[in-house]
Order: structure tokens, then sequence, then C-alpha cells
């Protein structure tokens, strides 16, 4: 669920044309969003990925990826 938490994310971030190149990594991706929103929740979300992302996290912190998640959604209809 944390993936699909960080997947939503990436297709926000499209939704609201903020350029994510394939080259770019995700410190890079995640220092973008908190430079337009002004805090640091697109990175609280990418360290809650990351272990999950390479095989050595579970998905216990699920809800707070999620919530992370809605909270920049709501930050971006709020510009």
């Amino acid at each position: 669920r944390i993936r699909t938490a960080y997947r939503k994310y990436l297709k926000l971030l499209n939704k609201q044309r903020v350029t994510v190149s394939g080259s770019e990594t995700s410190d890079i991706i995640a220092a973008k969003t908190n430079s337009l929103l002004h805090n640091e929740d697109a990175s609280k979300l990418r360290e809650l990925w990351l272990p999950v992302r390479y095989g050595n996290g579970d998905d216990t912190k699920a809800k707070e990826a999620e919530q992370l998640y809605r909270s920049i959604k709501k930050q971006f209809k709020e510009l």
C-alpha cells in the first residue's frame, strides 16, 4: 500500500504539471515538491517508500503514507 500511495503521488505531480523526468531520482522529485508546498511531506513519503521499494521494509506504515499523499494532494489544490 505504500507503493500505491507513492505511485498516486507521482501521478498527482503529472496532473499538477510538475515535470518529472525518468532520469530524476526520488530525492530530487521530493525536493521539487517540498519547495512548491513549503513543507517536507514529499520527503517523508519518500522515506516510507524507499525501504518497501527495495524490499527491506513492510507496509506497517501504510496509513501514514496515505495520510501524507492526501496532505500533498490537498496542498496542491490550495495553490
